[in-house]
């Protein structure tokens, strides 16, 4: 018998904008009915538990979290206690999303012992959280005796993101939420990250099927088309570059990379009068090279023929039509994406 699946539409924004723009955001998100909100928590940027508050006042079904805070930059115990005082006020509707962190460099905040640090974090957290007294003696951060003044009453959630195959374990032991960090998916990524998920619950005794995988995808929504595709390009090769799938792997790319200068450097062939000759009544003949105007070219699943063709295509001045194998499609697409930026700046 098939058990049908349940979809949770979840958005995470990064708070860019002014605070009020952000929780008419978030309103709308609800409006349109996604289920949970989540709120990016970066160095330098506006507060994500500021904004998580307000965004739990400004709305009543939305479930709200960060996604995804660290325990480097806060204390597991002051997370708890942020998430305790928060869960009261959005009338139980928050979950606490925690990873490793990112952009801590700047702090000079160097990630020690990470898998550690996040098992030492989630089980204070989750203990604080349901009113025990934590003695913790944890190598990262250690916790004596301590027990916050008021407990939710409903148990927050706790979601794990990563990229990496021992936290997503981690998350399989621990978590109530998988949060997947890729933003890049074939089938064999959902495998990978399924695998790896699923060898940590069975380490920890749990069964797979009871923690919620929240994958996620980076988009851009907006009435101009050309302008939501350059917005997230730089996103999506950024990304393609960390989770560096086999047909981006640094050497694949270091060698698309010198064929594309290789064409560069090509003499310019556009315009190039050949084979000119004198006819007998003094009239001057001759051939010149145009560019022939549009070429559409079907290929298999090899990123690097992107490259090469549109390089080649704009070298002699043709626009190009690329059907590429949908084994690698997003990857493609973003090489196809930062080629169109390129020209743009160029």
């Amino acid at each position: 018998m098939r058990v049908p699946m349940t979809v949770t539409l979840e958005a995470e924004i990064s708070p860019g904008m002014s605070p009020g723009d952000f929780v008419d955001l978030a309103v709308r998100c609800e409006q349109a009915g996604f289920d949970r909100f989540g709120v990016s928590d970066v160095v330098f940027w506006p507060d994500c538990f500021v904004l998580q508050g307000l965004v739990a006042q400004a709305t009543s079904r939305i479930h709200i979290g960060s996604m995804v805070t660290n325990p480097y930059s806060r204390h597991p115990a002051m997370l708890a206690g942020a998430m305790a005082a928060l869960q009261e006020l959005s009338a139980g509707r928050m979950f606490l999303g925690i990873g490793v962190g990112a952009g801590l460099e700047d702090l000079r905040i160097d990630y020690p012992r990470p898998v550690r640090a996040l098992r030492e974090a989630i089980v204070g957290i989750r203990g604080l959280l349901a009113g025990e007294t934590v003695d913790l003696d944890g190598e990262m951060f250690p916790i004596d005796g301590g027990r916050l003044v008021r407990p939710p009453d409903v148990p927050v959630p706790i979601s794990v993101g990563t990229r990496s195959r021992q936290v997503m374990q981690l998350a399989g032991e621990l978590a109530d939420i998988a949060l997947v960090g890729a933003r890049h998916f074939t089938p064999e990524i959902a495998r990978q990250y399924y695998g790896w998920l699923a060898e940590g619950a069975a380490r920890a005794g749990r069964d797979v099927a009871g923690i919620d995988i929240a994958p996620r995808l980076t988009l851009c929504v907006s009435s101009d088309g050309d302008l939501a595709r350059r917005s997230v390009v730089r996103y999506v090769a950024h990304y393609l570059a960390i989770i560096r799938p086999p047909e981006m792997d640094p050497d694949r790319l270091a060698a698309i990379a010198a064929d594309a200068r290789s064409v560069a450097e090509l003499p310019d062939p556009v315009g190039e009068t050949i084979e000119m000759r004198t006819m007998p009544n003094g009239l001057s003949v001759g051939r010149r090279r145009v560019p022939l105007g549009v070429i559409g070219v079907i290929y298999e699943s090899r990123p690097n023929v992107t490259v090469d063709i549109s390089a080649l295509c704009l070298k002699s001045g043709n626009a190009v039509i690329l059907r590429g194998g949908s084994d690698t499609i997003n990857s493609n697409t973003a090489l196809a994406a930062l080629i169109r930026d390129a020209v743009a700046d160029a």
